[in-house]
């Protein structure tokens, strides 16, 4: 399921318990006017944030030409701001009032921004790709953008990490309202994405345990007919998790087996990447783990352990199809 959101100002209804979504995205100024709903959209969710109702906020101001004041008046609304929070910055033309363009200015903004959030992941941008293209060409390497387009087709955009695709949607308690979506995102990828870390996960650190397959018919099989599932371990970006790590697979023990110390079976292993895509798993230049070409996992003694492998830089999680009757485990892992 893609992640969903409303975008809300004072032109609607101020937000309530009947709010359904996980994200929230409220605006909290247009230059250095103040919406006047602001302040009780953001005490909400950040009320919702401690009640498990909500898991991320995404507060937005208003480009104009007077940058500074702008995220000025941002910050002075937000005060001291959260582990939960992503700002976003609105680029539009308003119907011919801006014009020509405006990357220096903007990209002051988000630096400004990103110095005070501690994290310029956390700094994203709006836009349609009009307004995009012509007043913030020259974007900050790796920006996330949320891309408008209503015309019933998905866009493509360089940074795109959602879409929104209607300006008057209904959306509890709001009435119609714009309406995002993250199409290639889970809650928790997104959160990745934005350099923000779950609280609903552990930090991985030294091991994290995957879930038990279930146990062949007959334990002396082939490993590789054994029952599997896929299972993605992303890594927690604000803990150090984010590529350039070194990953490792292992096992626990069952019992059963008698003909060797065979305890698993992996078929494929693929870095997550941010968007949705996959890289295949490397060790040197082989690809060691693809469909029909997998290895048995030992619970003891030289083969009790696959890798280490080294991510890709910004790889997000890594994705095994396994059969592990005991659990499957990730039994290494250092930041680079």
């Amino acid at each position: 399921m893609p992640v969903q959101w409303a975008d809300v100002s004072y032109f609607q209804p101020i937000v309530t318990d009947e709010y359904p979504h996980p994200v929230l995205a409220i605006r909290a100024n247009d230059g250095t006017y103040e919406d006047p709903a602001f302040e009780h959209n953001y005490e909400w969710a950040k009320e919702s944030l401690a009640a498990g109702r909500l898991d991320l906020i995404i507060v937005y101001c208003v480009y104009r030409p007077n940058w500074e004041q702008t995220a000025n008046t941002l910050m002075g609304m937000v005060g001291q701001p959260i582990d939960q929070l992503v700002v976003m910055i609105d680029v539009e033309s308003w119907g011919g009032q801006i014009g020509g363009n405006h990357s220096t200015n903007i990209n002051n903004l988000h630096k400004k921004l990103s110095d005070w959030l501690g994290n310029p992941r956390r700094v994203i941008g709006y836009g349609n790709k009009g307004d995009l293209d012509a007043l913030w060409p020259n974007k900050p390497p790796g920006v996330a953008l949320v891309v408008a387009s209503y015309g019933g087709t998905t866009p493509t955009y360089p940074g795109m990490v959602a879409h929104q695709y209607g300006d008057n949607i209904a959306c509890s308690p709001f009435g119609p309202c714009d309406a995002n979506r993250a199409d290639q995102h889970t809650v928790q990828t997104l959160l990745t994405t934005f350099g923000i870390r779950s609280r609903t996960r552990e930090v991985l650190h030294d091991m994290e345990r995957l879930p038990a397959t279930g146990r062949p018919a007959d334990p002396n099989s082939d490993p590789h007919t054994w029952p599997q599932r896929n299972y993605t371990v992303y890594f927690d970006a604000a803990g150090g998790w984010e590529g350039d790590c070194a990953i490792a697979f292992g096992c626990q023990d069952w019992g059963g087996r008698t003909a060797d110390t065979t305890r698993a079976y992996l078929s494929i292993a693929s870095w997550k990447m941010p968007g949705g895509s996959f890289e295949p798993v490397h060790e040197g230049d082989a690809t060691p783990y693809t469909s029909g070409g997998g290895r048995a996992v030992g619970a003891h003694g030289p083969l009790s352990i696959l890798g280490p492998w080294v991510a890709p830089h910004g790889a997000i999680g890594i994705t095994f199809n396994y059969a592990a009757p005991g659990e499957g485990c990730v039994p290494v892992g250092r930041s680079a």
